[in-house]
Parts: C-alpha cells; sequence; structure tokens
C-alpha cells in the first residue's frame, strides 16, 4: 500500500470508527503511569520508547498511545516489557502483524489499531481475558479468529468497519455474550443477522436511548428551572406593553 493511500486509510479510521457509547477515557492521571507519543515519528518501540524509560516506569505503565507515528511492526518484547498495561492505541500507523506475544498483555482493557495494514489477527488475542473494546476499521482483515470468543464475558465493544470481512458473520460473534456494540460497515458481509446477537444489540440500543432520554429530561428540568423568572420577567413586560397600547 502506497503511503498516500495509508494516510488517507488512517484519516478515515479516525473519523469513521467512532462507537459513540465505548468510553475512551484516559485509564489514568498520573503522568508517569500515560506515555503518549501521537504523532512524535516513533519508529521503533523498542528503541524509542523501551529503551528511553526506567524499568519501573514500564513495569507500571497503564497508557501508551502511539497515534500516528510510523511504526510497522510491534516487537514481541513490547508486549512482554509492560505487565500493567490497560490501553494500547496503535492507530494509523503501517503495521502488518501483529506477534503471538500480544497474549502476554493480560491486563489490556482497550485496543486500538485502527489505519493499519492488518491482514490477519493471532489467535491469542482470544487471551486478553480482560479486552473490553477492540477497534480494527480500515485495515485489510478478512477474518475474525474465533478464539476471540474466549472474551465472551468482557467484550462490550468491537469496532471494524472498511476491511475486507466476506461471507456470513464470523461465528465468533454470535458467542460475545457481552457485546452491546459492533460496527462492520463497508466489508462485503452477507447473510442474516443472528437472531440472538440482533436481539441483544437491539436491547442494548433501547437501554443507550432511555438512558439518554432521561439525561435529556432531566437537562430540560434544570434549564427551566434556571430560567422560570426571566421567563416570568418577559410573559409580564409583554402584558404590560399590551395593556398600555
Amino acid at each position: 500500500m502506497i503511503e498516500g493511500a495509508l494516510t488517507a486509510r488512517a484519516r478515515a479510521a479516525l473519523r469513521t470508527c467512532t462507537l459513540p457509547w465505548a468510553d475512551d477515557a484516559p485509564t489514568s492521571n498520573d503522568p508517569e503511569l500515560v506515555l503518549d507519543l501521537a504523532g512524535a515519528g516513533t519508529k521503533c518501540l523498542v528503541r524509542d520508547v523501551l529503551a528511553l524509560q526506567p524499568e519501573e516506569r514500564l513495569t507500571n505503565l497503564r497508557e501508551l498511545r502511539c497515534t500516528g507515528c510510523e511504526l510497522t511492526r510491534v516487537d514481541p518484547v513490547v508486549c512482554r516489557s509492560l505487565p500493567a498495561l490497560e490501553l494500547l492505541c496503535l492507530s494509523a500507523n503501517r503495521i502488518r502483524t501483529l506477534p503471538a506475544d500480544f497474549g502476554q498483555l493480560r491486563g489490556l482493557t482497550s485496543l486500538r489499531l485502527e489505519g493499519n495494514c492488518l491482514a490477519a489477527l493471532p489467535w491469542q488475542l482470544g487471551e486478553l481475558e480482560q479486552l473490553q473494546q477492540l477497534w480494527l476499521g480500515c485495515n485489510e482483515l478478512t477474518a475474525l479468529p474465533p478464539e476471540i470468543a474466549r472474551c465472551a464475558d468482557t467484550l462490550v465493544a468491537l469496532c471494524m468497519p472498511h476491511n475486507c470481512l466476506s461471507g456470513p458473520l464470523p461465528s465468533a460473534l454470535c458467542e460475545l455474550r457481552s457485546l452491546r456494540g459492533l460496527d462492520l460497515g463497508d466489508n462485503a458481509l452477507s447473510g442474516p443477522l443472528p437472531r440472538s446477537l440482533g436481539q441483544r444489540l437491539r436491547r442494548s440500543h433501547r437501554r443507550r436511548c432511555l438512558r439518554y432520554l432521561r439525561r435529556l429530561r432531566r437537562l430540560t428540568r434544570r434549564l427551566l428551572l434556571a430560567h422560570v423568572p426571566c421567563i416570568l420577567q418577559c410573559c409580564l413586560l409583554g402584558r404590560r406593553k399590551r395593556a398600555e397600547e
């Protein structure tokens, strides 16, 4: 893939891969536990990240963001050096493969890989037993590893539009009983949505709508109470002007 095309796909990924109910908030406010290298031109995580950080910080690091760098691979030693990592963002790079050692990131809850060149995922992703959010949009994926079903109790959001999925829906999706958000747009999938999965997603959507309406009603009530004096004053002025006329 040429660099210009990759940049366009990366932009599309960051623009379209949105699940508004998913939470991508920082895992910690402590700067010692967060490392943000977005746009820093990092080419090698081992040389440009691990070698420059004290071992104690790497051991406790909770969040690593490398969006829009120039990464082409993830070295296995990276996965073995970050045992406490909870959020890993590698969006908008040129990564083609993931190492089998990815399964050692056992504490990972959010994994963002949008806008790369991934054609396949290692089965070891199924070993991420705490994974809640998986973002895979704008890659070249043709399948989802069946082992992802091991995340059935934790995976809440799966976002993988703009890939090369085809044929019937991956069977592993039906086993993700905690799934509440699913985006498979702009693929070549065919066949019906399994009934159990459709019902689960509809119930989740209905609950989100109800929560939104309740928040809207509370907000409207607060706004009305805050502006009642002004509204009454305007009404009284209007009546007074009409009486004078």
